[in-house]
């Protein structure tokens, strides 16, 4: 192991949310969120408690596209369905925004450890990192080769014959 990278994980009350694995767990246990949902959710826990207005919810979740106000609105639903009784730390602020009201701590856990074979940093996805490389590719390709040679020679043959059949 050439490189160790460890990811910042978020904790508020019984949950725990790691945004490079895109995940979030509850008393340990991973949560089912949709991908619009856990952005709104990372959006209000990074604002640290401030307002986070509509339009800066759409500039970071939607990339600046034209979203309605009941999208938006249906994805906070989603957030605070996913926080079940804990729904009420996103505060709805009329007309403005919402604002996250829990205590959040930022931590490393020892356990949350990206891996690389290469030194390189890894990207940060939740897929696993590949352990070897790929053997044989060149006598591969030269079968790869042939093939394609065989196949575009039998390609050629039959759109000659339906050629002929056409014609008849």
């Amino acid at each position: 192991m050439d490189h160790v990278e460890r990811a910042e994980t978020v904790r508020f009350g019984r949950f725990l949310l790691d945004s490079h694995r895109r995940e979030l767990l509850t008393d340990g246990v991973p949560v089912p969120i949709g991908g619009r949902a856990f952005d709104v959710l990372i959006t209000l826990v990074e604002a640290g408690g401030r307002l986070v207005t509509k339009d800066e919810l759409v500039r970071r979740v939607w990339q600046g596209a034209f979203v309605g106000d009941n999208c938006i609105q249906y994805q906070i639903s989603l957030v605070r369905k996913t926080l079940g009784p804990d729904r009420h730390l996103i505060k709805t602020i009329a007309g403005r925004g919402y604002r996250f009201i829990a205590d959040v701590t930022m931590h490393t856990e020892p356990d949350v450890v990206l891996f690389t074979r290469t030194g390189e940093p890894s990207a940060l996805t939740n897929f696993p990192t590949a352990m070897s490389d790929f053997i044989g590719l060149e006598a591969n390709s030269v079968d790869l080769k042939d093939l394609v040679a065989a196949l575009r020679l039998i390609a050629r043959k039959i759109a000659t014959r339906f050629a002929l059949e056409g014609d008849t």
